[in-house]
């Protein structure tokens, strides 16, 4: 469920200092008014055009999208999460805290490798698309196991296409946290759209 927000409104006073949710065997705490997890994506000639992330979540469920200029639906749309969806993404973006670029480059390569080997095929990318995630927690544990703070920033290119491409665990677990991050700038645009047909 999400809420538009406008940003002239009252609601973006903190009124608490942090958020604990629990789903399953999964227990974290983040601060309310800070950012909790971040999504930039940069396209081949227009890399370093952004200036800010493509999505931003906050402790409290805050969601804010931000389109460049180039972006169809360009501007920034805010809304906010409810205590399930919030849920919902930590346990997605949780699956890439035991990740780091140097593995998902190893494993990739050896798929490829493998695939190159088998079938002969093999791919080349001329104009990537580098995502960067980042997740900042207070707290986190799973299966009752403590593994304190997180402040994680991972980046990979062509997430979702090599994915597809190679059946590697890693992979796949960084394309369902873009994913899922991805998923809050569709809900942007319907709450975008909602919001103006409301004002008709």
């Amino acid at each position: 469920m999400i809420r538009l927000l406008r940003r002239t409104c009252a609601l973006f006073v903190v009124v608490s200092c942090c958020v604990s949710a629990q789903a399953a065997d999964i227990l974290f705490t983040a601060q309310a008014d800070k950012p909790m997890a971040t999504l930039t994506r940069e396209h081949g000639m227009v890399r370093g055009v952004v200036d800010e992330p493509l999505v931003t979540v906050y402790g409290d469920g805050l969601v804010r999208v931000n389109r460049a200029p180039y972006m169809i639906n360009p501007g920034v749309t805010e809304y906010r999460l409810d205590a399930d969806a919030l849920k919902q993404l930590v346990i997605a973006l949780s699956a890439t805290f035991d990740l780091d670029a140097e593995r998902l480059t190893h494993e990739r390569d050896a798929a490829a490798e493998s695939l190159a080997r088998n079938t002969g095929e093999q791919f080349v990318t001329l104009d990537s698309t580098i995502t960067r995630i980042s997740v900042e927690l207070d707290g986190f544990s799973r299966n009752g196991k403590s593994v304190g703070p997180v402040n994680k920033s991972l980046s990979f290119a062509d997430v979702q296409e090599q994915a597809l491409r190679y059946n590697v665990d890693s992979l796949q677990a960084l394309a369902r946290a873009e994913s899922a991050l991805l998923d809050l700038m569709k809900e942007a645009t319907n709450a975008r759209e909602g919001d103006d047909a409301n004002q008709k």
